[in-house]
């Protein structure tokens, strides 16, 4: 009884917590790099992971503290306009890469791979806090 009593007391007070400063501040990174990532997996012809990344990007934004979901709407569509831009720029503009633009392209990919998974757990722990 004791414990069903705590859990019931601790409720509101987890559900009033909110992010901390330093957790907005990794949000607002991740949103302002966020059109170089999605652009990156766009040229990295990974559609799956730009999916996922656009979908937490996309729910990050509608739980973070004081934003207007038309203003997201129009972020988003802004960033996802900025990746296409910038998915069309890399290897792909290239008439014919050499060996080594393709290995520099093997290179980057691998990276920015790496850093958009790094970013969406980023941005699922905030969504779940």
């Amino acid at each position: 009884m004791k414990r069903l009593m705590c859990a019931v007391l601790l409720v509101p007070l987890i559900a009033v917590a909110g992010p901390s400063k330093k957790e907005k501040e990794e949000i607002a990174s991740i949103v302002e790099r966020s059109g170089q990532n999605l652009g990156g997996l766009i040229e990295c012809d990974r559609p799956d992971l730009r999916d996922e990344y656009v979908g937490s990007l996309r729910d990050a934004l509608s739980v973070y503290p004081g934003t207007d979901p038309v203003k997201v709407r129009a972020l988003l569509r802004r960033v996802e306009e900025q990746g296409e831009t910038i998915g069309r720029l890399g290897i792909k503009s290239i008439p014919s890469p050499t060996a080594e633009d393709l290995e520099r392209q093997k290179s980057l990919c691998k990276s920015q791979i790496l850093e958009a998974k790094r970013d969406r757990r980023a941005l699922d722990n905030f969504i779940l806090k």
